[in-house]
């Protein structure tokens, strides 16, 4: 419906608006005058402008809860980065689009090396690399091989693989390296494993996608070596006041398992550490058979 002069008429929400506008004016304006009908009637100025403060206040913070819940209502339930609703949105990668996702790329990969001791931005080129790696290898399937978009797409692919290469290797290295470090902060063995154990997810994880790295396997066997430690001094220490309770059997148990957990080791001191074990170990075994020895010699003349 229009009026004559062929304006249209103003929508619900807007008019919702407009009336919001006008209730705070209106707002404003008894708060500036409460202060002087209260010195007309009352005499107490000083109570008035007090009240104005606080309704003053109360006016804005609704402005702001108004306004924010505008601003909330009018955006989309769902946000997609520009980066991914573009190549999600486009029926087929473009020259122009594949040179702005390689430059887009290359800006992130330019910020990690700056930002080198940090995990995080190495692991943003990471995703960046693997949602390209995504969008060419389907743009691959139905591209003709006469096309001028295929070698430019060949080129930024190949490119993009060392980059993610790279930048993941650096992310596990830089999050198992910090993992590895708080070892030192961590109180109980409990802290200590679980702290060890994310690193070797960490290294894992890039493992997944270059299962032949050498440095990666290097580095979660060294840590695996540093898990199996800890739970043999862990071991020791149970077997020692277990010995000093006049526990035997149970000390006995706890080096015989510290032992165990010693084969899959590939420490270079692996083998003194099971010579000092097992000569504790023999120890409380001969103990044991001289208190056995005891007992029976004890029994029998009971008997």
């Amino acid at each position: 419906m229009t009026t004559s002069r062929g304006i249209g008429k103003i929508p619900k929400r807007l008019f919702w608006h407009l009336r919001a506008f006008y209730y705070y004016l209106t707002c404003l304006i008894f708060c500036s005058l409460f202060p002087i009908l209260s010195r007309l009637i009352t005499d107490e100025y000083e109570t008035g402008i007090f009240i104005s403060l606080m309704f003053f206040t109360a006016c804005f913070l609704f402005r702001e809860a108004y306004l924010r819940g505008l601003i909330g209502a009018e955006k989309p339930s769902s946000v997609k980065s520009p980066a991914s609703s573009k190549i999600h949105s486009t029926k087929k990668l473009t020259l122009e689009e594949n040179f702005r996702l390689l430059k887009e790329i290359q800006r992130k990969a330019e910020a990690a090396r700056i930002l080198e001791k940090i995990p995080d931005a190495h692991f943003n080129v990471f995703q960046s690399c693997n949602e390209y790696l995504s969008v060419t290898e389907k743009e691959l399937q139905k591209i003709s091989a006469n096309s001028p978009r295929l070698s430019p797409i060949l080129r930024g692919r190949s490119y993009v693989m060392k980059l993610r290469k790279y930048h993941l290797l650096a992310w596990a290295e830089l999050e198992a390296k910090s993992l590895i470090e708080s070892l030192k902060a961590k109180k109980t063995t409990k802290d200590k494993l679980r702290s060890a154990e994310k690193a070797v997810e960490k290294l894992n994880f890039a493992l997944s996608y270059y299962p032949q790295e050498a440095c990666l396997i290097d580095s979660i066997s060294a840590i695996r070596d540093i898990i199996i430690s800890i739970k043999v001094s862990e071991l020791t220490k149970k077997a020692e006041k277990a010995f000093s309770e006049n526990q035997i059997s149970e000390a006995i148990r706890h080096y015989e398992r510290a032992m165990e957990q010693l084969q899959d080791s590939t420490n270079p001191e692996k083998k003194l550490l099971l010579e000092n074990i097992k000569s504790e170990l023999e120890k409380l075994l001969s103990l044991k058979r001289s208190g056995e020895k005891i007992n029976f010699f004890k029994e029998q003349s009971d008997d």
